[in-house]
């Protein structure tokens, strides 16, 4: 009896580890993952958008992220919701992109290489020029939005490119391609290209909106004119540090990432169907094991 439920025991063990090593680094099933857009406007705050064109959740479980210096490796754990976009920021990655051209790579844990990406120059915008760069998973933005669906996590107008955080508050994944971010609804500074926000996620947006560090200001996202979210602050309403300065990001109080409604809690009589199926599936191990002996 012990050995038999040793036996169980490690396949199902065996069946978890299984199931926790699906979707990670795998370069052989990378043909859905993309990159579509790379800002090296700087200074600093440089980004990769990475996209995944598959229909499930794409795991990229402590890949090594690598730019022209082989010594700017960063160990990241990465997950891009189905037909979705994630953005890798220099905030929390040493990209040092150039204007002139530069390249990075993703490596599995193994040191196999899973996806490379090179530019020789960038437009006006500091966006580099990608010969194979690809569509986000959906089309361009929707002025006609719900009230809520998206709003504004956090800005950081530390000087040059400003990052703003913006959340998704739907089941439904939500494209900002064509929005315009600004400190005046009325004016479109700086377009937004190749982005989507993902169910219950957020993603950073990096630009010139020309938001001030020590005034109040308000930051606009706009869709065909239409303001699909915004952010009024005062930096007067935020701590400093010791010298003064205010101390980035402002993210309001109370405002906090979307979490995604927990699953379904099972009902008594689904508890009861698992646990039978658990015991018929013990008493059938046992009972072959039973006739195994008696036909030796």
């Amino acid at each position: 009896m012990y050995s038999i439920l040793r036996k169980t025991t490690t396949i199902c063990l065996v069946i978890i580890i299984c199931q926790l090593g699906y979707g990670q680094c795998d370069p052989a099933d990378a043909s859905f993952i993309c990159v579509s857009s790379i800002n090296a406007s700087g200074p600093g705050n440089d980004n990769i958008v990475i996209c995944n064109n598959s229909s499930t959740a794409y795991n990229l479980i402590g890949v090594m992220v690598v730019d022209s210096d082989p010594t700017n490796e960063t160990t990241v754990d990465i997950m891009i919701p189905a037909l979705s976009c994630v953005t890798l920021d220099e905030d929390f990655l040493d990209f040092k992109f150039s204007g002139g051209g530069d390249s990075f790579t993703i490596k599995c844990m193994n040191g196999t290489e899973f996806l490379s990406v090179s530019y020789s120059e960038t437009d006006a915008e500091g966006f580099a020029i990608l010969p194979n760069a690809c569509d986000p998973p959906i089309g361009a933005c929707d002025p006609t939005l719900a009230a809520g669906t998206l709003f504004v996590l956090s800005v950081d107008p530390s000087g040059g490119t400003d990052d703003v955080e913006i959340c998704n508050n739907s089941a439904s994944v939500v494209s900002i391609s064509g929005t315009f971010g600004s400190d005046d609804p009325a004016e479109q500074d700086e377009e937004i290209n190749n982005i989507s926000v993902p169910a219950f996620g957020c993603v950073i947006i990096s630009g010139d909106f020309d938001l001030s560090e020590n005034n109040p200001d308000e930051f606009f996202l706009t869709c065909e004119g239409v303001i699909l979210t915004s952010l009024a602050y005062d930096p007067a309403d935020f701590p400093v540090d010791a010298d003064g300065d205010p101390i980035l990001p402002f993210t309001p109080p109370g405002v906090s990432a979307p979490v995604a409604p927990a699953a379904g809690i099972p009902t008594m009589g689904e508890w009861g169907l698992m646990s039978l199926g658990l015991l018929f599936l013990i008493f059938g191990t046992i009972k072959i094991k039973e006739e195994n002996l008696l036909i030796a």
